[in-house]
């Protein structure tokens, strides 16, 4: 079956236009051979961000080249909007940037495509032992290095405290070994002693959610390239959002619809008006300004099988090398510094995330906010309770959260049950990922 991914959709567009492939004069697989005038290496490295990632990552860069006076590195920023158009007809015209920046979902579309360089290839340039084994598997793809995970983000309780001591409660100091019924149990006291005015937590709904929760039951989420996860398990998912739903933990079927949608400024927990909520980690620092508060808490996720090591924390953000490069060994060196100095630690900070790195991680502790050391911590904490990596992600599996918030939407509605929204969200996986094979 022909592959339907962006990248191809793009090359095949761009070959109709007839358009001229490229991107800085200075690309990895440029005409000339990668020197400047006075013989240095010259690499590229690429990212999307805002201004304030372009003035750190130029300031990072500038120290690299004291550090490395042999290599010159020409340095390409666009917005995210942008990006993936710009570097996908690069690769088609043999342009690639040598070092670029891409997430989780990627991973799988250029490493089948082999845009990729097998970071292990260049080992002797780049330390990926500085993190834990099931973080540098989330850089890999079919068994290969691909990636080099920059930052992590983990699924947790975030608890806001102020909300909570207004109701005359406190979170409970075993909180983070609660099993779903004390949780579940907790949530209702919320909600009574609020007279439904503040909502609780509900489910963990989203891809990472469903894959902790197939974990927690012995299962993954994929396998083998595939939809793994079984119809029972999933339909025990969606029947743990049906009963948030019918008791109005999370507020009535429209008030919880809606707060799907409303930016961080205005949702429940921004506004004090939800004292817990599933989120990834590194949401807590925009929960806590909009609410006013710091005094915030983040909570393992519960489980009813404390045994199983289901826990894992998701790359959020990585660096990978073309596999078109004209110089792996300075491109390895650049990603390595970027990922692993302690020097550069200290200027990038934690603004693509919180560092894979653990050591780098201290480093970026020393000048965070308390709500960016909470959420350090909290990553901290996660990584020690972790398991192994799930296996890979297949490719053509970036609608699965979309997939699953539809099924909770017919849930909340009445139009499904959940055995039908798991049967739908199973069929509707597996069909994305024949259509990108």
């Amino acid at each position: 079956m022909k592959r339907t991914t962006m990248f191809t959709r793009l090359v095949a567009s761009a070959a109709a236009l007839g358009m001229t492939f490229g991107m800085a004069a200075c690309g990895a697989a440029d005409a000339s051979d990668g020197k400047t005038a006075d013989g240095k290496v010259q690499i590229t490295l690429s990212w999307w961000g805002s201004e304030k990632r372009l003035k750190l990552t130029q300031q990072a860069v500038e120290l690299f080249e004291q550090k490395h006076p042999n290599i010159k590195v020409n340095m390409e920023n666009s917005d995210y909007g942008g990006y993936f158009d710009k570097l996908n007809i690069s690769i088609a015209g043999g342009t690639a940037p040598d070092v670029f920046q891409i997430g989780t979902d990627h991973i799988p579309v250029y490493g089948s495509q082999g845009s990729l360089m097998d970071l292990s290839q260049v080992s002797d340039a780049l330390d990926l032992t500085q993190m834990t084994d099931a973080v540098r598997a989330t850089g890999q793809f079919g068994g290969v290095q691909y990636a080099a995970p920059v930052s992590l983000t983990s699924l947790g309780i975030a608890v806001n405290n102020t909300v909570l001591k207004d109701l005359g409660l406190t979170l409970p100091a075993d909180a983070d070994s609660w099993t779903w019924d004390e949780f579940e149990a907790f949530e209702r006291q919320i909600v009574e002693k609020s007279n439904g005015e503040i909502t609780a937590a509900g489910t963990p709904l989203g891809t990472y959610g469903l894959q902790l929760w197939a974990r927690q039951h012995g299962e993954e989420l994929f396998k083998d390239g595939k939809v793994s996860v079984s119809k029972k398990v999933a339909t025990s998912y969606f029947e743990e959002f049906k009963k948030a739903v019918d008791e109005q933990l999370i507020g009535t079927a429209d008030r919880w619809a809606e707060n799907q949608n409303a930016n961080t400024e205005i949702s429940d927990a921004g506004t004090g008006k939800q004292a817990m909520l599933f989120t990834h980690a590194t949401q807590l620092s925009a929960f806590s300004a909009a609410s006013g508060t710091e005094d915030w808490s983040l909570v393992m996720v519960p489980t009813d099988t404390p045994q199983t090591k289901f826990m894992y924390n998701r790359m959020s953000m990585s660096w990978a090398v073309s596999a078109q490069s004209k110089h792996p060994k300075e491109a390895a060196e650049l990603l390595d510094f970027m990922i692993n100095d302690l020097d550069a630690a200290k200027i990038l900070g934690t603004e693509r995330g919180i560092p894979a790195n653990p050591k780098v991680r201290e480093v970026a502790k020393q000048n965070a906010s308390d709500i960016e050391k909470k959420v350090m911590d909290f990553v901290d904490k996660t990584e020690k309770a972790s398991g192994i990596a799930p296996p890979d992600t297949p490719n053509g599996v970036s609608d699965s959260d979309n997939y699953i918030m539809r099924c909770a939407q017919d849930i909340a509605f009445g139009s499904k049950t959940p055995e039908q929204a798991a049967q739908s969200y199973i069929d509707d996986l597996t069909n994305s990922i024949a259509s990108a094979s």
